[in-house]
């Protein structure tokens, strides 16, 4: 699975929670999985996805601190965790390393989430 670049699970009610085996999909570039039921925690591991261009954990259940090693995928022009309740943390290390002029990234406005370039929901 080394080469896979794009999963789209959208809309599908999954439930459960991510997996840190994610961040060895070191060449996927876009990952949607929007509109399910995941919950949890957001995996360290997934920093090391480092080629990932489009994430969204939009209308999920996720909870928990944003993981610092968000950070590090600096190739995102969009980044989506809309509807996350539980969600908190900062991004805000992605504002100013983004590689990107054209980038989208959505957070609720509520104050948990620390985002001065992102959009709200």
């Amino acid at each position: 699975m080394s080469n896979l670049v794009d999963i789209r699970l959208f809309g599908n009610s999954f439930s459960g929670t991510l997996s840190s085996s994610m961040g060895e999909l070191t060449a996927l570039k876009l990952l949607s999985l929007y509109g399910n039921r995941l919950e949890g925690t957001i995996p360290t591991e997934m920093g090391l996805m480092t080629a990932l261009t489009f994430l969204s954990f939009a209308q999920n259940m996720m909870s928990s601190s944003i993981p610092s090693s968000i950070s590090n995928l600096s190739n995102l022009f969009h980044l989506s965790f809309c509807n996350n309740e539980k969600l908190s943390g900062s991004i805000e290390q992605l504002c100013n390393t983004t590689t990107t002029k054209r980038f989208h990234y959505q957070v609720d406005r509520k104050p948990s989430i620390i985002c001065s370039c992102c959009v709200p929901c």
